[in-house]
Order: structure tokens, then sequence, then C-alpha cells
């Protein structure tokens, strides 16, 4: 294997050197450099492919599915919050293995991992809060947030369908083009594209179910204040215009 190629799989994680990002990120004991690693271990990743000056190999591509469904499917039993990121930052990374073969632009590989990073980062943050309230981000620990912390519950919501790839989130950009690159492929590959979409979705409705549906059971709690809130939904706005720059910048 090119020595690039593996270096590469190092930060664009395929199985099993993935389990080093896992263990790195998981490890890690505060937002900031959860949030450094977030921005940067796809980037590095994508520099190093494009020094190779080729196409990923069929096989590469193969594993790279592969990796994405394993991980999407195993963050629907997960229900730790630092843990469902590191999983679900893997599974849509891997995605870029793919469609680093359509786009040509750096650039555009580059926007299109920044914004599959960007809602990663939203709820590396909120999970802080979490943390900060509760001691601990686990869902099912507390039920009903949705309730008791309306603002917070609004923006984490809306922070996981950006990460599911729901319309107009980059998410989306990155899962179209991921798609248009398998219609020139295999019919396997469009499959199992469906179903590394569809793990996505229910874990996400899976994690919302576990923190923010329920009866409230607690006693005040502080919410995240209105200035806050809008500074996320400015944020969350910022990322679904970016979304639809990045899919006009594909057509």
């Amino acid at each position: 294997m090119d020595s690039k190629i593996l270096a590469a799989a190092l930060f664009l994680p395929l199985f099993p050197l993935s389990m080093l990002f896992s263990f790195l990120f998981e490890g890690l004991r505060k937002s900031l450099p959860r949030i450094i690693v977030l921005m940067a271990w796809p980037q590095i990743g994508l520099w190093l492919l494009q020094e190779t000056n080729s196409c990923p190999p069929a096989w590469v591509i193969h594993l790279a599915l592969a990796t994405s469904l394993f991980y999407g499917f195993r963050a629907l039993v997960l229900r730790e919050l630092t843990h469902w990121v590191s999983f679900l930052a893997i599974s849509s990374w891997t995605i870029l293995w793919l469609v680093a073969g359509s786009i040509d632009q750096a650039q555009t590989l580059q926007l299109l991992a920044l914004g599959l990073s960007l809602p990663l980062v939203l709820l590396t943050l909120l999970g802080s809060q979490l943390e900060k309230q509760f001691g601990a981000s686990y869902a099912g620990l507390y039920n009903g947030l949705g309730h008791a912390m309306p603002r917070f519950s609004g923006v984490f919501v809306f922070t996981i369908l950006a990460i599911v790839a729901t319309p107009v989130f980059p998410g989306f950009t990155a899962m179209t083009a991921a798609f248009f690159e398998a219609t020139h492929g295999s019919l396997i590959s469009s499959i199992l594209l469906c179903l590394i979409w569809l793990t996505w979705g229910w874990a996400g409705a899976r994690l919302i179910q576990g923190f923010i549906i329920g009866k409230e059971d607690h006693e005040e709690i502080e919410d995240i204040s209105r200035g806050t809130a809008w500074l996320y939904a400015l944020i969350l706005t910022a990322l679904a215009a970016f979304g639809i720059h990045t899919l006009t910048l594909l057509s």
C-alpha cells in the first residue's frame, strides 16, 4: 500500500486505524482540544490524500463504505455523547473517500470536510454544557430536557439534524456527491450509502429520544441564555447556507 494512502487512512479513518482516532478523541477531557481535533483531523487526511495525486483504489472505497456503515450502526446503541460524536465523525469522514474521486478541486473537498466537522463541534459544545449541569452527558440519565431546557433542546435537535445530513446542511451535499459517484460505480455501493444514511438518521433519533423526550423529572434547571440560543441559531443558519453553497459548487 502507498504510504501516503496509509497515512490518509489514519486521518480519514478507515478500520482498524479508526480506533486510534476514537481512542484519542474520547480520551480528551476538555472541549477545546476535542474541537481542534474535530476541525484538523479530516483536513490532514485530505491533504495527505491529495499528495498521492491519484484516485483511491477500489478496495479503499469498499473499506470506507464498510467502515462508515459499521460506525454508523454502532452509534445506534451509544448513549454517551462524546462516544457518539466520535463514531459519527468517523462514519461521516470516511464518505470523503468516495467524493475525492469525483471532485477535482481541493478547496471544495476541504469545504465539505469543514461542513461535516462543524456540526460535531456544536454538539461537543452542547455536551460540555450538559456535563457542567449534570456531571455527565449520557442519554437516559435525565429525561424531559425538552420541557426543562427548551432553548437548549431546540439547538440540540437542529444540531443533530445537521450531523445526520438533513437537507440543506453540508452533510447532505457530501452524501449527494457520494451517491453521484456511486451511481457510476456499483449498485452495492449505492445500497450501502442508503444504509449508512439510514443509520445516521436512526442514531440521531435515538439520541434525541434519550436526551429530549420524556417526562420532566427535574427541579429548576438553568437553560442556555437567549443570547447563546440566538448565537447557535445563527451558526446553524450559516451552516445551512454553507450547505447550499457547497451544493452549487458541485452542480
